[in-house]
């Protein structure tokens, strides 16, 4: 069975290529935290904020396009601004001519955000630039790009980094599990497992973790064979006719398939973002077990919204209220656990 997904189950909005043009933004005043927020300026960005989508640090419940800064809009731009410039605080501001604008506006335009060496002779395969942030005429390339290999690569390797970090505190947390004296430090290491994996509400808690950390250290492992060049487990092809949007999808336990057509995850011509999250997704439904098997990593629940979240396609109940086996079995709960900077890793009081 195919799993299409971005980093949060839900297509991407990325730029349709039967669009001859698109809008990109045009702020007279700074919108956001101490902006001012003009009426038509924050319409743009609203607007703005929901059309990147999640994968690029749009927000994964849409903003209402209202016109008035609030919360909820301070905080999408401070989010978008933390997937785009991790190594900056964000400022929650949007000032015309600055960086965040820049980089907003070239996703609205469908730009590759992947560096010149990355990209390298293959530029030509993407629309040239038109005005003077973004393209005029956009479109995807018929078919994926060397340099949109070449960019899933560079995820890959920060996805190594990222379950790497997550093996280990998840190894310390079971540990930790264990004692009946913990550090405090201890102490938040069990309860994100808690959250994340519902360790404690299983009737057998290390049985449970042993489960969930096989399927992370094989994350791991496959991964890890990739960037080292002793399997590649990346392939080019199509977005599939359910999702046109895909920018990338795997076969649920194609890591241990007989099919060697099943054997890889499908970098689609659309594949196009700044985040490692994708890589970490569809790994983890590459790693777990077939549709047959019953314990395939697949959509249970989101953790958003805070601090409840929401049920999925195949889930039957919110983040909070998962049972154990929904739990080990939600591709969510994997994906988050490696990121603990985003905010969606929060573990509620």
């Amino acid at each position: 069975m195919v799993m299409v997904c971005n980093m949060f189950g839900q297509c991407s909005s990325s730029p349709d290529p039967s669009q001859k043009a698109v809008t990109l933004v045009t702020l007279k005043r700074s919108v956001g935290r101490e902006g001012a927020n003009l009426r038509d300026d924050v319409v743009q960005i609203q607007d703005a904020l929901n059309r990147v989508g999640s994968l690029n640090g749009g927000p994964l419940i849409p903003l209402t396009v209202d016109g008035f800064v609030g919360p909820k809009t301070i905080k999408a731009i401070s989010d978008f601004q933390k997937a785009q410039f991790p190594e900056k605080f964000p400022d929650g501001r949007i000032d015309p001519g600055k960086r965040t604008i820049g980089r907003l506006n070239e996703l609205l335009a469908g730009a590759p955000s992947f560096n010149d060496e990355v990209v390298g002779s293959n530029s030509a395969n993407f629309a040239p630039l038109g005005n003077e942030m973004g393209f005029t005429n956009v479109s995807f390339p018929s078919s994926t790009t060397d340099a949109q290999m070449a960019l899933a690569d560079v995820h890959a390797r920060d996805a190594e980094t990222k379950i790497t970090a997550a093996v280990k505190r998840m190894n310390q947390a079971i540990t930790a599990m264990g004692k009946k004296v913990r550090t405090p430090k201890e102490d938040q290491l069990v309860r994100e497992i808690n959250w994340h994996f519902k360790a404690n509400a299983d009737a057998d808690p290390a049985a449970h973790m042993a489960k969930v950390s096989f399927i992370l250290a094989t994350m791991l492992t496959a991964i890890r064979e990739h960037n080292l060049g002793t399997r590649s487990i990346f392939t080019k092809g199509d977005t599939p006719p359910s999702d046109p949007n895909a920018i990338a999808w795997a076969y649920l336990g194609g890591w241990n398939s007989m099919k060697q057509e099943e054997r890889k995850i499908i970098i689609t011509p659309k594949f196009v973002t700044q985040l490692s999250m994708v890589i970490v997704h569809e790994l983890a439904h590459f790693c777990g077990g077939s549709r047959s098997t019953g314990k395939d990593i697949v959509h249970r629940a989101s953790p958003e919204p805070f601090p409840t979240g929401e049920k999925r396609e195949d889930g039957s109940t919110n983040y909070r209220d998962m049972p154990p086996f929904h739990a080990r079995t939600n591709v969510y709960s994997y994906l988050i656990y490696c990121y603990p900077d985003r905010p969606e890793f929060k573990v509620p009081a």
